[in-house]
């Protein structure tokens, strides 16, 4: 879990840059505290700690529509 020890905590399979495009480096083998930890509305439902999260770096919080594609 390199990375949960920095503040601001950034995971070290994050790749991408913050608030424009991220990708996890190891997704299929991702540990259960990541794959247990969804983003709001991926499944139609909300998740406030992923509102929180986002908000800890300065980003806003997703919505249905975050996941629509254009």
């Amino acid at each position: 879990m390199r990375g949960t020890g920095d503040t601001p905590v950034r995971c070290a399979a994050l790749q991408g840059e913050l608030g424009k495009s991220v990708l996890c480096g190891i997704y299929s083998v991702r540990p259960s505290v990541c794959r247990d930890f969804w983003p709001s509305f991926e499944n139609g439902k909300h998740n406030p700690a992923c509102d929180d999260a986002r908000a800890s770096i300065g980003l806003p919080a997703l919505t249905l529509e975050s996941w629509q594609t254009p």
